[in-house]
């Protein structure tokens, strides 16, 4: 929101206290009315919502509201140094800013998303994130044919920092195992662009009918 957005979605569920499919609109400004906001999110939301969903919402605002900054202040300093930790695996290179923010780019990084490049490794994402859940029980956020990466939160401390860096070493250091990997050819977005008849927004404001 401070880079101008009006309007953005926080999943509370990754970056908060919040169980399982939380998440929350920010809203600001007077460029989106909150009615026709609430309108759409209707066409997405339950009809049956939890009230251990909302209850968690609760309790993680009041968290925010008296110990947000002294949390993720802690959460950030050890994000800096898991993600300087990584970078020290041979084979390893963890995205940042650079990699990321800029002119037409991203406006800025969040920390706790640790990204890493394994692709010098001569394997894929899919095969590192498997091997660490057989081998050490541990379950990585995304993965792809070149990239790996794990979600830290406030909830993290030096004990499960430890337990993902033993993960990553070990895994280079067994990476024999899981080679060669198979070429992942990538098709160009335009290839993967299907036909499009209608405008979702045309589709949304076009004319209805109600029927029994």
């Amino acid at each position: 929101m401070d880079a101008g957005a009006d309007v953005c979605v926080t999943s509370v569920h990754k970056m908060g206290s919040g169980l399982e499919q939380s998440s929350v609109f920010h809203l600001q400004g007077d460029l989106i009315d909150p009615e026709v906001l609430k309108n759409h999110e209707d066409l997405l939301g339950t009809t049956s919502p939890s009230v251990l969903v909302y209850a968690a919402f609760a309790g993680w605002r009041r968290q925010m509201v008296e110990h947000g900054h002294a949390v993720y202040d802690d959460a950030l300093t050890l994000a800096k140094t898991v993600r300087a930790r990584i970078a020290e695996i041979d084979g390893m290179h963890v995205h940042g800013r650079e990699d990321f923010c800029g002119p037409g780019r991203g406006a800025d990084l969040d920390p706790l998303q640790v990204i890493v490049d394994i692709s010098r490794l001569g394997t894929t994402g899919y095969r590192i994130a498997d091997w660490i859940r057989e081998h050490h029980h541990i379950n990585l956020h995304l993965s792809d044919h070149r990239r790996t990466s794990a979600q830290l939160t406030h909830a993290d401390d030096a004990d499960s920092a430890d337990a993902l860096i033993a993960a990553l070493r070990d895994v280079a250091d067994h990476v024999d195992e899981l080679r060669p990997a198979a070429q992942v050819d990538v098709p160009d977005p335009a290839d993967l662009r299907l036909e499009q008849v209608l405008l979702p927004r045309d589709a949304f404001f076009g004319r209805t009918e109600q029927v029994p």
